[in-house]
């Protein structure tokens, strides 16, 4: 998905989407790629297992 595009389909701002984007990349629900955005197949997990000692 492009990151035009999408602000243009919620008619919001360019930087908007850049922020928003920052956001879902954080939480591992997409990976940021040039101009736009690339779904993961499945949500990194925020909370990793230690390994045991």
């Amino acid at each position: 998905m492009r990151a035009a595009d999408l602000a243009d389909d919620f008619d919001v701002s360019l930087m908007t989407v850049h922020r928003d984007l920052d956001f879902l990349q954080s939480q591992g629900w997409l990976r940021k790629v040039r101009g736009g955005a690339r779904r993961r197949c499945r949500r990194r997990s925020s909370t990793a297992a230690s390994p045991s000692a």
